[in-house]
């Protein structure tokens, strides 16, 4: 019994290494049957093919979610840009008094004259005179000129020093229907001023608050006013209405190729009294100086004064004393007269006229046209008949 249990036992075992061995063994059969199939149908293909869906399968879900959790506003897309609208080009205007191109708001501003002191060295140098659009200079008495100076749109911060009236400052004041700043005036001036004829006055003599006095120069050489003491001054009164008067025609500046006004000399009087203008071709202005010395505006960082236009006419003059026994001297300017206008380098000989106080003063060409200034300041010399001006 033990016997046939061992055998047994030993008959399973061998049994059992015959099974490996023989499964071990390649059976042609079998072989030629597996790689008969394709390559999907085996067993690691469908294992290789589950596996790629899955990976597929996978990726697109993932794929999905981030695209899923993106907001809006994080996707670019191309919009079309609108193109700003152009700023529209602002249309401009000339100002009545100087012609220069402005905002049209500015054009209504009124024009205010201010009379303004010349006695060498007294006086100068004087404040407020660069920014003027318009100036008149004339003699005033012993061979002293004056000035007579408007604004419109360019107003200094500070004018002076102040002086008396003329019955010449008077007729400018006139013809630009404009309220003239001035302290007190010869007695033809004065009863001129007070005619009712509409000038209108701002004597300082009776809007004394309007007006200072400073301490660096000795009277009556000391009264000065603010440009916008001045301003409401004239708002004061009434009087800060659109200009009235007919502007002079303007036109472009146009520097020649053939300057033959390069250096302009005005002989008033004395040399203290010599005002000499010379021709600056880059800006295409005549930079001014007055006995021998740049004339400068104290009140404009000492910009030296240089008009656009300088223009002289010649009027007759006679000179003669006022009831309170002082010396006067009376300009005719009603009528015609000899003058020169000076412009882009050029001296153009023509002739002025003006037929009233209120009339304007024009410069007519030798067909009896009216000739057209330059754009910007102009600088009027009223010269005494028989007295010249020179130039080269």
């Amino acid at each position: 019994m033990a016997r046939q249990k061992f055998h047994t036992k030993h008959q399973v075992h061998l049994d059992t290494a015959s099974n490996e061995t023989a499964s071990r063994v390649p059976n042609p059969m079998k072989i030629s049957a597996t790689y008969a199939k394709p390559w999907y149908k085996t067993r690691r293909g469908i294992i290789g093919i589950i596996s790629a869906t899955v990976i597929l399968l996978g990726g697109g879900v993932g794929a999905w979610y981030v695209l899923a959790q993106k907001k809006p506003t994080d996707i670019t897309t191309s919009q079309p840009t609108a193109s700003p609208s152009p700023e529209p080009t602002p249309i401009l205007k000339e100002a009545p008094l100087t012609g220069t191109l402005i905002d049209p708001a500015l054009i209504t501003r009124p024009v205010i004259g201010v009379v303004i002191e010349n006695l060498d060295p007294n006086a100068r140098p004087q404040s407020g005179l660069s920014q003027a659009g318009v100036v008149y200079e004339a003699l005033a008495e012993g061979g002293i000129t004056r000035y007579v100076a408007f604004y419109q749109t360019d107003l200094p911060t500070d004018i002076g020093p102040v002086r008396s009236l003329r019955p010449v400052f008077y007729q400018m004041g006139m013809e630009y229907g404009a309220p003239v700043a001035h302290v007190g005036g010869s007695t033809d001036g004065l009863a001129l001023a007070r005619s009712g004829s509409g000038f209108k006055d701002l004597d300082q003599f009776f809007n004394a608050n309007y007006f200072r006095r400073i301490n660096t120069r000795y009277a009556p050489h000391n009264v000065y006013i603010y440009g916008e003491s001045l301003t409401k001054l004239v708002a004061d009164k009434g009087w800060a209405t659109p200009p009235t008067f007919t502007p002079w025609k303007r036109k472009d500046d146009a520097p020649s190729n053939q300057a033959n006004a390069t250096k302009i000399v005005a002989d008033f009087s004395s040399p203290g009294y010599i005002a000499t203008f010379q021709y600056d071709s880059s800006s295409n202005s005549y930079v001014r100086s007055i006995g021998g010395v740049p004339d400068l505006d104290a009140a404009n960082s000492k910009k030296q004064i240089n008009p656009k236009t300088v223009i002289i006419i010649y009027a007759q003059t006679s000179y003669g004393t006022q009831p309170n026994g002082k010396p006067k001297t009376d300009i005719d300017l009603i009528g015609t007269g000899k003058a020169v206008l000076f412009q882009d380098g050029t001296a153009t000989e023509c002739r002025w006229q003006k037929t009233s106080d209120a009339g304007r003063l024009t410069l007519l060409d030798t067909s009896g046209q009216e000739l057209s200034l330059n754009r910007g300041q102009s600088w009027v010399s009223i010269l005494p008949t028989g007295r010249a001006a020179s130039w080269q």
